[in-house]
């Protein structure tokens, strides 16, 4: 125990729930990953919110 390393910022749990919310919400460079077909309907919506936050041009023109 004495030679371990602890951050007092983060864990690796902290690092690992992270991972897992960029990889469901996406960041403002990535969007939302499609993690298995059954999520689909939640992710949808989470991409479609994702498009009209930071890209709503494109988002308009798809949508008409």
């Amino acid at each position: 125990m004495e030679n371990e390393f602890y951050n007092a910022f983060a864990s690796p749990i902290t690092i690992t729930q992270n991972t897992m919310l960029e990889n469901e919400t996406g960041t403002t460079q990535k969007p939302p990953k499609l993690m298995s077909i059954e999520e689909y309907s939640g992710w949808a919506e989470r991409f479609e919110n994702w498009v009209q936050a930071y890209y709503l041009d494109a988002w308009d023109y798809t949508e008409f």
